[in-house]
Formats: structure tokens, C-alpha cells, sequence
């Protein structure tokens, strides 16, 4: 039968000397459990799948010290538990992976610190799997000239990953090539914070051989020499971003946003306020995104707008070309449109209209607030008044592509990246409610907004009470955010 390990110490890293008796302990009879002997167990004991768990320690962590790391080798789930997220610390002279997935195991509620200073590429987590592993609420801080999470010929779903601050790559997707491809998803995750300015390959996702669906999340303020949000390679990928979020990524060269080399599909993805050449010193271009040669960059419902290039030297203010997007071809390649994208006025950044649907490619520029926590799990680009991006995409609602093994659906998009409901009618157009808000941000409506959750009070359920997601259980008009509001003495309502 399944059995659960429980680790109880954490002054060493020693290992389970007969791992196959399900006693979990680094000596007979000592019955101290450490990370590796609980994981150890669970390997070899039978009978599984196995469930290791891992209780958090206030101020304190669980080493990984030896080479090699820490194998995870059959289906298991791998468990934080108690008041926070149980911390995995790398020191000594761990190489690869602090622990790595090699089977369709679960690991979830833990914090990764790769924070050695004696080994090499030093990932937080190695996923190296031919079946499915997820990992579920996992933070990882790189450090050590390695990606955070690393996933070499591995499947991999991450829900709810923070990847953040590091001095290093966020996350790196690889493999050998042929058919050994790695295909990785990320629900509701964030890529933040992170600086790589060793190479020339992202600051917070490299993808150099696989596939990546990013959805519901937020790639931010990571910083790289090209492709300061995301580095594709130019072949053997494919980047699919789908209700998510790039914005205030900075590249030294090209690609302050997206450095694209491999297909990339975006639907209902807003790309804004990322540099490229920020330092104004190596001359790069493709503040949103930069386009290598040949390479097809198709759009559905999204921004590139608001993106950023430096002025000349003695220019104060400028709109230069190539802030939202340029290429190799000097701006001929740009933007495959399946209908209703924005990049503004922008001679670099052309949009060829594969669909006749409306583009808005002059003058029209979004009405998007700052990066702001709105409910849901990460912060969002706000949609502030009316304008094109609101109720302006696809009238018969929002979808997304998805090919199952060669059969290509459109599947309904119900939620924004926060988990507000779309469509909503948000202007005063009574004809266009069924329309998608282009972006990743639904709007509900504009107006007077004492409380400053960006949905105007002639429709807002709980008007003066912060409630962005606009949650109203029982659908009586009083959202769940003010219902206890009202007080009652016997029987009226004062």
C-alpha cells in the first residue's frame, strides 16, 4: 500500500543505507529521516505511489549537499506542509540539479535556494521525465550561473511557479534533439526579477529545444542581454502564450520583451513597457519583441503596444521605429494577424492581416494602467477607459488555439489572466457585448471609482469596498466583498 515518509531532520544530507525496508532513516534504528533517505524510500519502497513530506521549518531549511543532487526516480508526490513553504537549501558542492524529476512524480509547497558557491549549474529543479511531472506552488530563487528550473527532454506542467529574483536565467527549456523534445506548460506562474547577463540567451526564459505554453501568467522585469523576458531558439521550439502578460523586461541588445527565432502564436497576450537596448550603449532594437529571419510570429486579440527604444543622443523625446517590434529584414517580417491586435504607429513593426479582421495599427494607443495587483495571483496591466482595446477584439468572444496531435481546436476563453469573467460589455457600445477585451485584462466598466479597483461604481457590485474580481456568489447585485455591509436590528436594515 502507499506510504507516507515524513521527514524529521535536517543537520545532514546522509542517505537511507537500506532504502528498500520502508523505514525511513539514515542508520538502522537512528530514525532520522532526512530529504534524501525520505526520497530514497520512496523509490525503492514497492507498493507506491509514495508521498514524502516535508514540514516547514521557520528560519531554518533542509540541506542538499552532496554531488549529483537528488534523484527522484518513480511516480511520488513530494509535499511541503505546515505554516509556509518548506525551504530546500543547496550548499557544498552539489552539480545539476538539487533535485531532479526523473519519473511522473508531483512536487509541490516547497522553496527552492540553489545558493551554492562550489558547484556549476546548479538548477533549483532538473526535470528530465518522459512522463508528465507537475510541480505546484513551487518558488525557486536561482543563483550560480544556472536556470532556476531546468528541463532537459522532460514533460512538465508548473501551476502556480514563482521563479524570481535571481542572478541567473529563470528558466531554461533544452534537450538533445530528434525526438527527444521537452514540452513544458506554465498555469498561473511568474517569471520575475531575474538578471542574466552572462550570455546572450534570456533573463527570464531561455527556450532553446522544445515547446512552451505560458497561460494565465506574468513574465516581468527580468533583464538579459537578448531576450529579456523570453529567448526562443531558432529551431526546434515553439512559444505559445495565451492570456498572459510580458511587460518591464529590459535587454541590453535586441528582444526586450520576446528575442523570437521559433514560431510564436499570442492570443489575448499583452506585451508593454519592455526596452530593448536599455543601456543605451549596444545599439539593439525590438523593445517588444525582435523577429530573426523567417521566423512567424502570429497574433489574435493582443497587444504590442508601449513598448520602448532610447532617443538618440540629444533627443530628448522620440517614437522610434521598432520599439513594439523589428527584425533582421529591417521591418518587413513583423506581425501575422489573425484579427484585432494593437502595436500603434510603428513602421517596424508591420501587421499582415491573414484573416480580414480589424487591426488597429495607426494612431490607436491602449488605455492601460501600471502593473497592479487586481486580484487573482499576479499583478495585471489594467484596461482604464474606453478605447479600442475594450470590447474591440473578437466579437463572437474569446478563444484560444490548441492542436491535439494534428486536430486544431478553438477552445473558449472564460477568464482573463486574473480569473474575472470574459466577456464583459465595458463600453457604452450596447451593439459589441459579446466582444473580447483585447489583452490579457477584462474590463467591467469605467467611470467613478472610490475604490480604486478600476470598476466603475454604476456597475461595480460593492462600489466603495476594493473587489476587483467582482465576486457576487449568490448573483443578488451585492458582491461577496460587501455583503456583510448591511446590519440588521430587528429585522430593518440600518
Amino acid at each position: 500500500m502507499a506510504a507516507t515518509f515524513t521527514v524529521n531532520y535536517n543537520d545532514d544530507d546522509l542517505n537511507d543505507p537500506a532504502p528498500a525496508d520502508g523505514v525511513c532513516e539514515t542508520a538502522i534504528g537512528n530514525g532520522q529521516c532526512t530529504l534524501r533517505a525520505a526520497i530514497d524510500t520512496a523509490n525503492y519502497t514497492p507498493n507506491g505511489p509514495h508521498t514524502v513530506q516535508v514540514p516547514y521549518l521557520e528560519n531554518d531549511s533542509y540541506p542538499v549537499w552532496a554531488a549529483g543532487g537528488i534523484w527522484i526516480t518513480t511516480n511520488m508526490t513530494v509535499r511541503g506542509t505546515g505554516a509556509g513553504k518548506a525551504v530546500i537549501e543547496g550548499d557544498l558542492f552539489i552539480e545539476s540539479g538539487m533535485i531532479k524529476v526523473g519519473s511522473r512524480a508531483t512536487v509541490e509547497n516547497l522553496e527552492f535556494r540553489p545558493n551554492t558557491s562550489s558547484g556549476s549549474y546548479v538548477h533549483g529543479l532538473y526535470v528530465n521525465s518522459l512522463e508528465t511531472a507537475t510541480l505546484n506552488d513551487i518558488t525557486i530563487i536561482p543563483h550560480s550561473s544556472a536556470a532556476g528550473l531546468a528541463v532537459f527532454d522532460g514533460k512538465l506542467i508548473c501551476n502556480r511557479c514563482e521563479i524570481r529574483d535571481g542572478d541567473y536565467l529563470g528558466l531554461r527549456i533544452f534537450g538533445s534533439g530528434g525526438n527527444n523534445e521537452s514540452f513544458v506548460t506554465l498555469n498561473q506562474s511568474r517569471i520575475t526579477g531575474n538578471t542574466n547577463t552572462s550570455n546572450h540567451q534570456g533573463g527570464g526564459v531561455r527556450l532553446q529545444m522544445g515547446h512552451l505554453i505560458i497561460k494565465d501568467s506574468l513574465i516581468d522585469n527580468n533583464q538579459g542581454v537578448s531576450g529579456g523576458g523570453i529567448y526562443s531558439h531558432q529551431t526546434g521550439t515553439s512559444l505559445h502564450i495565451i492570456n498572459s502578460t510580458i511587460s518591464q523586461n529590459k535587454a541590453m541588445r535586441d528582444g526586450g520583451g520576446i528575442f523570437a527565432q521559433g514560431p510564436i502564436r499570442l492570443e489575448n497576450a499583452t506585451i508593454t513597457q519592455n526596452a530593448a537596448d536599455y543601456d543605451d550603449f549596444e545599439g539593439g532594437t525590438g523593445g517588444g519583441i525582435y523577429i530573426n529571419d523567417f521566423t512567424v510570429v502570429t497574433a489574435k486579440n493582443s497587444i504590442i503596444h508601449g513598448n520602448y527604444l532610447p532617443c538618440p543622443t540629444g533627443v530628448p523625446l522620440c517614437l522610434r521605429d521598432g520599439r513594439n517590434c523589428d527584425d533582421t529584414q529591417g521591418g518587413t517580417i513583423g506581425i501575422e494577424s489573425l484579427g484585432w491586435v494593437m502595436t500603434g504607429n510603428d513602421d517596424n513593426c508591420p501587421v499582415t492581416d491573414l484573416a480580414g479582421e480589424p487591426n488597429y495599427t495607426s494612431s490607436a494607443i491602449p488605455k492601460l494602467g501600471p502593473l497592479t495587483q487586481l486580484g487573482g495571483l499576479h499583478p495585471v496591466h489594467p484596461i482604464i477607459g474606453e478605447g479600442s482595446e475594450a470590447d474591440g477584439g473578437d466579437p463572437d468572444g474569446c478563444t484560444y488555439h490548441i492542436d491535439f496531435t494534428g486536430n486544431p481546436v478553438e477552445v473558449p476563453l472564460d477568464y482573463d489572466q486574473r480569473g474575472m469573467s470574459r466577456p464583459l460589455d465595458s463600453d457604452t457600445n450596447v451593439f459589441d457585448g459579446n466582444s473580447c477585451d483585447i489583452g490579457a485584462y477584462e474590463a467591467k466598466c469605467f467611470g467613478d471609482d472610490p475604490d480604486g479597483d478600476y470598476v466603475g461604481s454604476q456597475c461595480d457590485v460593492c462600489p466603495n469596498t476594493f473587489d476587483p474580481l467582482q465576486e457576487d456568489g449568490n448573483s443578488d447585485g451585492i458582491g461577496d466583498a460587501c455583503s456583510d455591509d448591511l446590519i440588521f436590528y430587528d429585522g430593518f436594515e440600518i
